[in-house]
């Protein structure tokens, strides 16, 4: 195939008429990094949204790589449905509200309110783009804390889940250590400017477990690799999806796991430095740091 021929991911995204509409499944990554390319650069909406919200790209996974989410479009339409992602990108947007005093100086800045959305086209959750608390609770409803809801635990066990010898009193104290939701948040911008992909992570035994977007592969972030010989054509494993989703929590863990893939000559180890002094929240901390509040002056 021709890829001189296929579109790019900037005019697709921009061609869409809906953040729906740009949704391939399961490529949530691609998804991710379209939206925030049309929220930022379209002019249906850079009038009302990067002037006023400030967006984030994050990934959500754990050292296990499996992570229950409910709500999602892989399956029907159904509260009690979920599926089991080994990580899931979602775009998250913030901004600050001035109120002004109603029976002072109306020029005076009472207070400031933050308010925090996800936009995310891979959930039945409404409304769209959806507030942070309601989609959190809509797509992990088993999450307390770092806990589980006692009432997940016989569906979770039926597939292994979790271990049939752990009691309900265990859960509090040991299932966060088995499968526990990890954060990572970036900033968009440079997630456009530094993420590529060749797709390949999806090509499994000579065919492609979902199919591929029309449009060519998001490789703008290529040209930052350091790493490898300038005439690398980057022809192979050229991904640094991994990097991405590694929700390894120590520093030293991270650049152990960079230094190990560079050895074996894997070319998805880049100079992401951005990524490497992320350190991935849990699901207590992501809640923390988007909160909505209200501060006084």
């Amino acid at each position: 195939m021709d890829l001189t021929l296929e579109p790019s991911a900037e005019t697709t995204s921009l061609q869409c008429s809906t953040d729906h509409e740009l949704r391939i499944p399961c490529y949530c990554e691609e998804n991710a990094w379209r939206l925030v390319y049309r929220h930022l650069h379209s002019q249906q909406t850079s009038a009302t949204s990067h002037e006023t919200w400030k967006y984030y790209v994050v990934f959500i996974s754990n050292t296990r790589r499996c992570c229950p989410m409910f709500m999602q479009r892989a399956l029907p339409n159904d509260p009690k449905e979920y599926v089991c992602w080994d990580y899931h990108v979602i775009v998250v947007r913030s901004r600050r509200t001035n109120h002004h005093a109603s029976s002072t100086h109306d020029s005076d800045v009472d207070s400031t309110s933050r308010t925090a959305e996800v936009l995310d086209v891979d959930t039945w959750i409404t409304p769209y783009p959806c507030p942070l608390e309601v989609y959190l609770d809509g797509t992990f409803p088993y999450a307390k804390n770092n806990g589980i809801d006692e009432e997940y635990l016989p569906l979770f066990r039926q597939v292994g889940l979790f271990p049939n010898y752990l009691s309900p009193s265990d859960v509090s104290q040991s299932s966060h250590l088995l499968y526990p939701l990890l954060f990572s948040v970036m900033d968009a911008k440079e997630y456009l400017k530094y993420f590529y992909s060749d797709r390949m992570h999806m090509f499994k035994d000579g065919k492609w477990c979902s199919p591929p977007p029309n449009y060519k592969p998001i490789m703008n972030g290529v040209q930052f690799r350091s790493h490898v010989d300038s005439g690398d054509n980057c022809s192979e494993n050229c991904s640094n999806l991994e990097e991405y989703i590694n929700m390894s929590l120590e520093q030293s863990k991270r650049e152990s796991d960079d230094t190990e893939r560079s050895e074996r000559h894997d070319n998805s180890v880049t100079d992401c430095h951005h990524l490497k002094a992320i350190r991935p929240l849990s699901l207590p901390e992501f809640r923390s740091r988007f909160a909505e509040q209200r501060l006084s002056k």
